[in-house]
């Protein structure tokens, strides 16, 4: 990338692991005075929006104790080090698993083996075999042109593959676990020095990690190893064979961790303050795609700032560092780089950043993290694309640019609309309501914002259309006055009633399920919730813009949904004495009736 000489000085890292984006900006920025307010604690929330695919989860304050985890449960082990006259302390990432490649899988120039397509004999996978009438091959093995780098054709239903590994120094292994690393469309055994590797799942697309055993790690020796795999492909078109040795890495194990001083949620970031020695660590995390900005509506791109602030008087060396684990995070294998003016390097599958902080040097800077997923949304038939990439014109490199560019401005933009909510909530005093600040980053954390090829948007929730989960976001939108959203979510619903592609008397449940729209994945129709919550939701969008346009739109369905409505009421002429909640149909009949009332006052008054 062509960076230039602007008002604000960059220095640019990319790792592009095929939708996966790191970037790295270091930049001049003038702090504006901030609002304080007292801190809003959550443990557990989303620390920085994405995509439903890739949004990562705080579990607990400290950041050090565990890798942080993407919503999908998958580790996402990043560890976050600053360094201070020397000494070094961790504030992101814990002990959990770590390795480092012995001989890797899926390198870029591949890796050199032996293979046979016929049965070989008895001992074909003990380390002293002759292998020398074997045919050479480079892995990984498979078929061509599909999603992962084959470099030599898997051409049978069995395949026989021997790999020479060499450990220069066992000793120096000594206390570190061993791994085995795989992926194999199809059945699979595998064998180290002639042992048989246990607990293999066989026909697994993912990438996969096994502990050796004790007794198989004892068999390793300096020197030559073979690592032997067998492999029955299930047909189709398609055979896949991969596979590495790992050792555990200890690199920040026994790091000293930063003391946490303060969290503080928002609504757009997270704030973290540490103290490392003397030195005072800032570390937010921020979702730039939750602003209302029309250029950034469900940008796949986040941003971690940090800024170094010694103790009065001081000047230590300071250096903070990050380092991703590429190939254990998204289990990719191509990774392009692009950097000026600042370390970094790619090896063993890792992606390391450092940066000078303090003294002469700045002592702010910013990661750039971005997700594009891979799969294309289909509705009503037709490919629909997330709104930022402005009909799939724009790439996820485009955005990260974008973000990068502004990325100071956007912070400020945060911290206004962040101060601002806070502001409302506790001056109205509603400080309970500080607390579901939060809510709106798991709203956008669990949904996707796409337009049409005529403009229309739409909000959609891995469940596409699911009336209930949209009931339950309602009240958020509501606090943080976004129509758009609340219009995103229904419009799907209507459009799905008034084509004719549902034909009962109340709307639907759901539309499917993510990528590709089509009839109700729930067995269960729900009819009086649904009906009710539609009525209700509609009549709070009508209320929220002080126009009733959009029910107008939808009036046929409306009297449709209130009708069914009051069939029911009349079916149960009185009411239980009984102890209701919200959730109960028959408080559900009577909410949805009611706000159907409200909707007929409202035509009134507009017509």
């Amino acid at each position: 990338m062509e960076v230039r000489n602007r008002i604000i000085r960059k220095t640019v890292l990319w790792i592009i692991p095929i939708g996966v984006v790191l970037l790295i900006y270091a930049c001049h920025h003038v702090e504006k005075e901030k609002v304080l307010f007292p801190p809003v604690y959550v443990a557990k929330h989303t620390l920085m929006t994405l995509s439903p695919d890739f949004t990562m989860e705080a579990d607990s304050t400290a950041l050090y104790k565990q890798y942080l985890r993407l919503r999908t449960g998958k580790e996402f082990p990043m560890i976050g080090v600053l360094r201070v006259n020397g000494k070094s302390y961790r504030f992101i990432g814990g002990d959990s698993l770590r390795i480092a490649p012995i001989a890797s899988i899926y390198s870029g120039e591949g890796w050199s083996g032996k293979y046979s397509y016929l049965y070989p004999g008895v001992g074909w996978e003990k380390q002293g075999y002759d292998d020398s009438q074997w045919q050479d091959g480079t892995g990984a093995f498979g078929v061509k042109n599909i999603y992962y780098p084959v470099h030599t054709l898997w051409g049978a239903n069995n395949i026989y593959v021997r790999r020479h590994i060499t450990i220069d120094d066992k000793e120096a292994l000594e206390g570190r676990k061993m791994y085995v690393r795989y992926i194999c469309d199809g059945q699979i055994d595998l064998y180290c020095n002639g042992e048989h590797i246990p607990h293999i799942d066989n026909q697994s697309m993912q990438l996969e990690c096994r502990q050796l055993s004790g007794m198989i790690v004892n068999h390793l020796q300096s020197g030559d190893n073979v690592i032997a795999a067998f492999g029955h492909s299930k047909g189709g078109g398609f055979a896949l064979l991969d596979f590495g040795l790992y050792v555990e890495n200890k690199t920040y194990c026994e790091l000293d961790t930063a003391t946490l001083k303060q969290v503080d949620v928002q609504a757009t970031q997270t704030h973290y303050v540490f103290q490392c020695g003397s030195v005072e660590l800032q570390l937010d995390f921020i979702s730039p795609g939750l602003l209302d900005e029309p250029d950034m509506r469900g940008c796949p791109v986040g941003l971690i700032t940090y800024h170094v602030v010694p103790q009065e008087g001081e000047c230590p060396d300071v250096e903070i560092l990050f380092d991703v684990d590429m190939e254990w995070s998204f289990d990719r294998f191509s990774v392009d780089m692009k950097a000026e003016g600042k370390e970094y390097s790619y090896e063993g599958g890792h992606a390391v950043f450092s940066q000078k902080l303090g003294g002469e040097q700045m002592d702010f800077g910013a990661l750039l993290i971005g997700y594009e997923e891979e799969r294309t949304m289909q509705y009503e038939g037709d490919n629909i694309y997330t709104c930022w990439s402005k009909g799939g014109e724009k790439t996820i490199e485009d955005m990260m640019r974008l973000v990068g560019d502004q990325c100071w401005t956007l912070k400020d933009k945060c911290d206004e609309t962040d101060n601002l909510l806070k502001e409302n909530a506790f001056r109205n005093g509603y400080k309970k309501l500080a607390q579901i600040l939060p809510v709106y980053r798991n709203f956008m954390a669990n949904h996707r914002l796409v337009m049409n090829a005529d403009n229309k948007f739409y909000c959609f929730g891995d469940t596409l259309g699911n009336i209930r989960e949209t009931c339950e976001c309602f009240p958020a939108l509501l606090l943080w006055g976004r129509v758009d959203l609340m219009k995103g979510l229904l419009n799907s619903v209507f459009e799905t009633c008034e084509n004719g592609d549902w034909v009962k008397k109340y709307p639907p449940y759901d539309i499917g399920t993510y990528p590709i729209s089509g009839r109700q994945s729930s067995v269960e129709d729900h009819s009086i919730e649904v009906a009710a919550d539609m009525l209700m939701m509609t009549l709070a969008i009508v209320e929220l813009e002080n126009d009733f346009d959009y029910a107008e739109k939808h009036w046929g369905l409306l009297q449709q949904w209130a009708a069914y409505l009051e069939a029911c009421i009349q079916n149960e002429p009185t009411f239980p004495s009984e102890l209701l909640n919200g959730n109960d149909e028959r408080v559900k009949r009577v909410l949805g009736w009611k706000a159907y009332q409200k909707l007929i006052q409202w035509r009134q008054n507009n017509g």
